[in-house]
């Protein structure tokens, strides 16, 4: 595909630029530039760090300009036509100088511009030309320069730079905009007619994202995490922005500028150069105890921790872990989440987690959560939790009035608001972290007991 590659977000380029075609425009108009110089010259050198600079307008001693350097003495002509271009910038565009004055008979030589400043150039009239994707009144509400008002190049460069930021957000981030006519007309030499030339370029739309060749993210969730859609038009395209929500994510330990490569049509493939974060860890820790006075024969203990990331490139996780006790002590603990499902705003997560001891009992844990995403952080959450108990050959029996170890299962439901705003998702240093949970639920339990008769009944009670 053959098009124009962009890189950076100031991507707005005015061919020519204002300030270069108004002081042109400036030397054409002024007929005097500098006159001869009258000089005094003595046999010393000239030191010009030693020496006075002066200016002289209209007949009044003004400040040296602080935008004007100063050079030797030799040089007054590149030192005059500074000036000029000072004085055209302020809108003085038939400024003149009428004579230069070096006088090298004292210290330091004394230099003195005598200048006119002539009639400010004001606006007479202002014209857009080629804007269609937004409308002219809007492109004008826009702009400082106004018809009648002296004319400032440094304003006027800004107002083209509003309007390019402008039509970048209404999906032309390649617009272009150049003054096509600066013109005085005959009848009146102090106001221009000055005519601005849009090149709106094409309404750019995203093709599709692409990822390095060696990443794992799939491009479908690069575009949902900038916060793109492909096949859409990319108004207020920011790869600023872009990369910014992107490093924000633990997913990427690195994420580069997007680079945008554009075709004829206007199809835009967006390049983003990520490095991703390690995609897993593990540990795990064995040992052996020996037989001892309680124990007849060896036990093996430790646990292990596996942590799978970024799993198939879209953001899941994986966890397991397994801790082996003494005393016949297992407890095992796996976990799945999904941060993305289905490319959407939605996050779904699942655990169980399980414990037995020995031959008293057995515990189960079954618990399911959905997050939808609502934007600024905000998450509605809901949950949903099942947990059963069951006893084993050492928890059956009855010690006293009842059983030791009931059977039991509780299933819990509830939903929920997260509210997360941190300066960094990795290590932050301030923010603001809320979860708030409402659950409820009902547990059942059976279990054996003895009567007041001596007999041992199976009773079973429920309760919120």
């Amino acid at each position: 595909m053959q098009g124009l590659t962009v890189s950076g977000h100031r991507r707005h380029v005015i061919y020519p630029t204002v300030g270069t075609v108004l002081l042109v425009l400036g030397g054409l108009l002024c007929a005097g530039g500098q006159q001869a110089v009258r000089a005094q010259a003595s046999a010393s050198s000239p030191d010009p760090r030693a020496g006075q600079w002066r200016l002289v307008l209209d007949g009044e001693r003004v400040a040296w300009p602080d935008t004007v350097a100063t050079a030797s003495p030799s040089r007054v002509r590149a030192t005059g036509r500074r000036v000029l271009r000072h004085l055209r910038r302020k809108g003085h565009y038939y400024a003149t100088i009428d004579s230069v004055s070096v006088d090298t008979s004292s210290a330091g030589p004394d230099v003195r511009f005598y200048a006119r400043r002539g009639p400010q150039v004001r606006v007479g009239t202002l014209r857009l030309r080629g804007d269609s994707a937004v409308p002219a009144t809007e492109l004008r509400a826009l702009m400082e320069t106004e018809e009648g008002a002296p004319l400032c190049p440094d304003r006027l460069e800004a107002d083209v730079q509003r309007l390019l930021d402008r039509y970048e957000e209404a999906g032309h981030p390649l617009a272009q905009i150049r003054v096509a006519e600066t013109m005085a007309p005959a009848a009146e030499r102090a106001a221009l007619r000055v005519t601005l030339q849009i090149d709106e370029g094409p309404a750019l739309w995203l093709r599709r994202v692409e990822a390095p060749d060696d990443a794992r993210a799939t491009p479908e969730l690069l575009a949902y995490l900038a916060g793109l859609e492909e096949n859409k038009s990319l108004r207020g395209y920011d790869p600023d922005a872009i990369q910014r929500r992107l490093q924000a994510h633990d997913l990427f330990e690195t994420v580069g500028p997007p680079q945008l490569r554009v075709a004829d049509d206007g199809g835009a493939v967006l390049q983003i150069p990520i490095e991703e974060a390690p995609p897993g860890a593990f540990d795990a820790v064995l040992g052996y105890l020996p037989p001892s006075a309680t124990r007849n024969s060896g036990q093996l203990v430790g646990s292990g921790h596996l942590v799978l990331q970024h799993l198939f490139g879209g953001g899941r996780r994986a966890e397991f872990a397994l801790d082996r006790r003494p005393g016949r002590t297992s407890i095992v603990d796996v976990s799945v989440a999904d941060p993305y499902l289905f490319g959407r705003p939605v996050r779904l997560a699942g655990r169980f987690r399980g414990e037995q001891r020995d031959s008293t009992y057995g515990e189960r844990v079954y618990e399911l959560e959905g997050g939808y995403r609502l934007g600024n952080g905000l998450e509605l959450t809901a949950t949903l939790s099942r947990e059963a108990v069951r006893p084993g050959p050492a928890g059956t029996p009855v010690r006293g009035a009842r059983q030791q170890i009931p059977r039991a299962t509780t299933l819990f439901y509830g939903v929920g608001v997260r509210y997360r705003q941190l300066d960094r998702s990795r290590n932050p240093r301030r923010g603001v972290s809320l979860n708030v949970q409402l659950s409820q639920g009902r547990k059942e339990r059976r279990l054996r007991r003895v009567a007041a008769s001596g007999d041992t009944t199976r009773v079973s009670d429920s309760f919120r």
